[in-house]
């Protein structure tokens, strides 16, 4: 847990970590007030089992590449394709 100071008042506390294992806490009773997810299937699961408000999407990206000095544009290009990611580019 991360202290991240006091939010009105009241302390808050971040929990990093695969989503998965986040998501197995809550169902296994962790305390919790917001789960953010990049894998949708995680929220919906905790809706499923009644726990917590309908998943909505806030936020959605696209995955960028950053590549070492030292490295050629067709390296980079060849990496971004090699990642298979429909969205992904090379910069």
């Amino acid at each position: 847990m991360t202290g991240l100071g006091l939010v009105a008042g009241r302390p808050v506390a971040a929990a990093f970590g695969p989503s998965g294992l986040l998501r197995a806490g809550i169902e296994g009773g962790a305390p919790w007030d917001v789960f953010a997810s990049a894998d949708t299937s995680h929220p919906a699961r905790l809706r499923a089992a009644d726990i917590g408000t309908a998943p909505r999407v806030f936020r959605r990206n696209t995955l960028a590449l950053r590549v070492r000095p030292g490295l050629t544009r067709p390296d980079a290009a060849a990496a971004s394709t090699t990642m298979r990611w429909p969205r992904s580019r090379s910069v």
